[in-house]
């Protein structure tokens, strides 16, 4: 009976000795016998491949895959996992690709790690540094928009890898690519959307574009950093004026809003179609942002919008020579088209409507944007240029030649008694064409030989 009781114990324990030591048998590391680069590598120009022989094995336990892992300031930049089968393995001619990436000095390190796994999961590395040179750049590159323009990006020597936009003003909202080309098709290099905002990547010329939304302010320079590949912007945030109801009877709907306003100060006007109703006299402007920069002298200015008349006056009716001139007379109007609630109005110094502000633009040049129309119940346009909104201002004298621009359609009015060949309005004549016109005022040479520079706007 004892016999019987003792051999199964003993059979058991023979079985456990003989796994425990099966187990500890089998547990193993892989080793990495070599890695060879293919060729004299010294230093590798990015972007570009290099490739490597390896030898991985493990003498106990089956190997499983080979990772290959490229990293550039310790961010895998590129990577590939190949099979390995049985205990040894030899991987021959293996090309990888080292990418150009963001913040890649000169000369920069670049790390090739192999790491060898076997089917338990355990594992072995090995790195391999190379020497990279990172591309020389141009000195201009593109900012390249759907339908739009290129927009340049320059360096200078003090810093070679700051590109920077002309100052001007530019959309809030832009969407689009960097480029070493001034198209797509020819640029080495194409940077577009990266992992983050206002990070940028290299792409091909069908990746993601980079956007960028500064709403609220009025971008002025674009700036890219072509080492770090970030985005950014120089600009001003504007100033919010909100426009309320103005007691009107002819316009129920008319805004406006006494503002303390300084020249090159930028705007957000809340409540009017900016993009329809545009003063270019007074204002400089990024349409997708509505933001404006105000052209205008320091101090208060009344601004008036009216949707039923497409207009946006900007004025101080206080306002006299030499700060500006004003524009008077019948069949013009300071808003961006014309109504037909105008042919029957005359001559009015009072409604803001009927006068237009010409603004002092150089010393004795003065600008005022105006719709002329000869479909006045007088059948005919004419105005004339007021130092001050009295009967008694000072008018700017004309003769024939001082109407100089877009001429056609444009005459000089009745003569000044006393003064053959002067006049002291303009009108209209043969070949007018109603619209959107700049006029220049040059006093220069005093009100008796002024002369009106006409450009057709629209």
């Amino acid at each position: 009976m004892k016999r019987i009781i003792y051999i199964p114990l003993i059979l058991m324990a023979l079985s456990c000795f003989s796994c425990s030591k099966d187990l500890y048998m089998e547990k193993s590391t892989p080793t990495i016998d070599y890695v060879k680069t293919i060729g004299d590598i010294k230093e590798l120009s990015v972007p570009g491949a290099v490739s490597f022989s390896i030898a991985v094995k493990d003498e106990v336990r089956p190997l499983s895959t080979l990772e290959i892992e490229v990293l550039i300031n310790d961010i895998v930049v590129h990577s590939k996992s190949i099979r390995t089968k049985g205990n040894s393995a030899i991987v021959e001619n293996e090309a990888l690709d080292i990418p150009f990436v963001k913040d890649m000095e000169d000369v920069e390190d670049v790390v090739v790690r192999f790491t060898s796994i076997n089917v338990d999961g355990d594992s072995a590395f090995k790195d391999v540094i190379l020497k990279a040179r990172r591309p020389v750049l141009p000195t201009t590159l593109y900012y390249l928009t759907e339908g739009g323009s290129p927009i340049l990006l320059t360096n200078s020597t003090a810093e070679p890898l700051l590109y920077k936009s002309a100052e001007s003003i530019f959309e809030s909202k832009i969407s689009g690519k960097i480029a070493t080309a001034n198209t797509l098709e020819e640029a080495d290099f194409i940077w577009g959307k990266g992992r983050y905002e206002s990070e940028s990547a290299i792409v091909s010329s069908a990746g993601d574009d980079i956007e960028f939304d500064y709403t609220g302010m009025i971008v002025k320079q674009i700036i890219f950093d072509a080492q770090t590949f970030l985005i950014d912007v120089k600009g001003d945030v504007a100033t919010k004026i909100t426009l309320n109801p103005r007691s009107d009877a002819h316009d129920s709907e008319m805004k406006s809003a006494t503002v303390n306003l300084k020249k090159g100060q930028f705007l957000e006007i809340v409540g009017l179609n900016m993009e329809s109703n545009f003063n270019p006299d007074f204002f400089n402007h990024s349409a997708s942002s509505k933001i404006y920069e105000f052209l205008g002298e320091d101090g208060d200015w009344e601004i008036i919008y009216s949707p039923k008349y497409k207009g946006l006056w900007v004025t101080r009716l206080q306002d006299e020579a030499p700060t500006n001139y004003w524009v008077v007379g019948h069949g013009f109007t300071t808003a961006t088209a014309w109504h037909d609630d105008y042919k029957p109005i005359g001559w009015d110094l009072e409604d803001f409507k009927q006068v237009a502000y010409g603004r002092k633009i150089a010393e004795n040049v003065y600008q005022a944007t105006v719709f002329i129309s000869n479909e006045h119940d007088w059948g005919s346009f004419e105005f004339q240029f007021y130092s001050n909104r009295t009967w008694e201002a000072v008018p700017a004298e004309f003769s024939a030649a001082s109407i100089q621009g877009d001429s056609q359609g444009f005459s000089i009015g009745a003569p000044i008694a006393g003064k053959p060949g002067k006049s002291i309005s303009i009108t209209n004549a043969a070949g007018f064409v109603p619209g959107y016109y700049r006029l220049v005022l040059d006093m220069t040479k005093g009100a008796e030989q002024a002369t009106v520079h006409i450009t057709k706007v629209k």
